[in-house]
This record gives C-alpha cells, structure tokens and sequence, in this order.
C-alpha cells in the first residue's frame, strides 16, 4: 500500500478525528517516509548500512526521531542524502478530515499537520473537512452515492469543496 501510495507525490490521506485513526494516519505516513528514506541509498552505501543496522533492531527503529536519523545520513552518505532531499521535496501529502460530529474535531488536523512538519519533515495540505451526516446512512442504504442522492446536502457540499480544491492544483 505504501509503494502504490507513493506513486503520487500527492496522495490524499482520509482519517477521522479519532485518536486511534489520527495515530493511524501518522503513524502510515512516518512509514512512508521511512520508504522514501530506505529507496534513497544504495544497497553497497554507507547510508543503506546504517539504515540495515537499525533495521535489525527492530524496536529502536520505532523510536527513531527521523530529523537526528537524518542528520546522521547526511553525515554518512552525503550523496544518498542529496537523492532523499530531492524525493522529500515533491512529497506533499494531502489530508482530509472525515466523519466529524465536532467543529473543534477540525483541530486534530492541524496537529496530524504540525506533527508530520516537526517530526517527519513534511509539509501535509488540508484539503478540508466533511462532517458526519444521517444522509450519508440513508444513501448508503439505497445505494446511491450521496452526491447524488443529496447533491445540496452538507457533506455533499464539503465533497464539492474537497473536489474543486483537487481540480485547482492541476
């Protein structure tokens, strides 16, 4: 899933505000990024090497603070460092925000946002918010997409918004 996801360099990541998917989201996304870490070094490189040896301790790559492990790559392998800079830089994750009941739920976004920045380097755009909807039931129920069910309804609308902003970065 990770690979198929970085074949964009723009990938939309879907969570609810719930601890469990918010630390989910994150917790894919640091995956993610370990990948474009591990796929930036060559096998014979001194920063693949380093890479591997953390790798066999399974439980410290766990806990690795990816701003200091690459601190760390850099200093190893400047060149394989240059190949992960240039992958960082046209990764741009997207978020979106579902099934909230709570407007202070939007909060949770910015700090999944704030977290990716500080701790995994990334800067992630929130695309936007959709909010919990009894219509979503009822069409779900019908089998009929609540787009087209309800096009006015609420969570059609934020779907619309979702959409134009996707239409407008191409």
């Amino acid at each position: 899933i990770i690979d198929f996801f970085l074949t964009s360099s723009q990938g939309i990541i879907i969570t609810s505000p719930t601890l469990t998917a918010t630390l989910n989201a994150y917790l894919f996304l640091k995956n993610a990024v370990f990948r474009i870490i591990y796929t930036s070094f060559d096998k014979q490189s001194p920063g693949r090497a380093y890479l591997e040896n953390l790798r066999k301790d399974g439980s410290s790559l766990q806990k690795v603070y990816i701003p200091r492990l690459l601190e760390k790559l850099k200093e190893a392998d400047p060149s394989g460092f240059e190949v992960f800079h240039a992958k960082i830089e046209h990764f741009k994750p997207l978020l979106v925000m579902n099934l909230l009941e709570d407007p202070k739920d939007g909060d949770k976004a910015q700090k999944i946002r704030r977290s990716c920045k500080e701790y995994l380097g990334v800067d992630m755009e929130h695309l936007g918010v959709i909010y919990r909807d009894h219509l979503q039931d009822i069409a779900l129920g019908s089998r009929i997409p609540v787009l087209v069910y309800k096009p006015q309804s609420v969570i059609s609308q934020a779907v619309y918004r979702i959409a134009d902003k996707l239409i407008q970065k191409e």
